[in-house]
């Protein structure tokens, strides 16, 4: 168990044992490859972090966690990371982030309940601050051990929605992790007593989505296609058209479809893809702004600072220079 109560600042990359690990979903047992963690942060005043040690309740009966935590993040906030053996919920309460997880991107902000599966790649970073302004942002969250039980609820939630808008904390999940959190500082934390906590929220969200239609709209086919099209093709030319030929649709109705269900139209989605593939590379690379608008599909330098401009304000390389100086 660890605990994190004062600003720390580190850039690591942690790479667990290779040690085999055991998936709960799927067809039985298969081999997990070891975690791999990219993460920059400076943590502010007041964040605390826990973290458990994992022993399986062979019974399945238990809903255990192997991570907790209230965090303050400050703009230099970045990590990416894939094959970690968990199914995190998190909740911002204050402050935007900028998410890609399994390829697809999205605007955190506060008070909306995130899941994710995290064998799966995510990136989460903050935006640099514009004409001085301070950012930082705050969020809660709390990492499940992959029980049947915690599987089969997840897999059923993910279904209609990774981002759960819930325009407050209507489910109490601030309360919740604060709970563990003071149940752990105080050594008073009981994995039983907090296993009925977990299942009775479960069972609330899962009713909180069910009386908001959730169940009833889950992403259509074409919509999760063409994601998936726009991933692996973004490093080329492509257009409203193409995506739509390869889904047998017109281009105004799939146009039509994915706003409904993204918030975005498809061109300004792959705009904000290359996007944030562009400022993956500017950090973890040393390739040149002329080599990643290349990489990312746009073939022009200036295409790739207009891009930047309208995002953030900035110009790639002052982008850089921001993530360089805080790690």
């Amino acid at each position: 168990m660890a605990i994190c109560t004062q600003k720390l600042s580190f850039s690591t990359i942690m790479r667990t044992k290779n040690s085999k690990k055991e998936k709960t979903s799927g067809n039985g047992p298969s081999v997990l490859p070891s975690m791999r963690s990219d993460f920059n942060a400076a943590f502010m005043s007041g964040t605390k972090r826990f973290e458990l040690p994992i022993k399986r309740d062979l019974s399945g009966t238990l809903i255990q966690i192997h991570l907790v935590g209230h965090e303050t993040l400050d703009q230099s906030y970045r990590l990416r990371r894939e094959y970690m053996d968990s199914f995190s919920m998190c909740m911002l309460v204050k402050g935007r982030m900028n998410v890609i997880y399994d390829n697809f991107i999205s605007n955190a902000e506060p008070f909306v309940l995130r899941l994710r599966d995290c064998r799966k790649p995510t990136v989460a970073w903050l935006d640099p601050p514009k004409n001085g302004e301070s950012v930082c942002a705050e969020q809660y969250y709390i990492h499940f051990v992959p029980s049947p039980f915690v599987v089969n609820v997840y897999e059923y939630l993910m279904r209609f929605s990774i981002n759960f808008q819930l325009g407050s904390d209507v489910l109490c999940f601030v309360p919740l992790v604060e709970s563990i959190i003071a149940a752990m500082e105080s050594g008073t934390f009981n994995e039983v007593e907090f296993s009925v906590k977990f299942y009775e929220f479960f069972v609330k969200l899962v009713e909180y989505v069910r009386s908001k239609g959730y169940d009833k709209t889950a992403v259509p086919d074409a919509v999760s296609k063409t994601l998936d099209f726009i991933a692996e093709n973004y490093t080329r030319k492509i257009s409203v058209e193409e995506c739509a030929r390869n889904v047998f649709l017109s281009p105004n109705y799939l146009n039509n479809l994915f706003c409904s269900c993204v918030k975005l139209p498809i061109a300004e989605y792959i705009s904000k893809y290359r996007y944030n593939k562009a400022t993956e590379l500017l950090i973890t690379s040393n390739m040149s702004v002329s080599e990643i608008a290349d990489a990312v599909g746009l073939y022009d330098m200036q295409a790739l600072i207009r891009l930047f401009k309208k995002q953030v304000g900035t110009t790639p390389l002052a982008y850089r220079r921001f993530y360089k100086g805080n790690r």
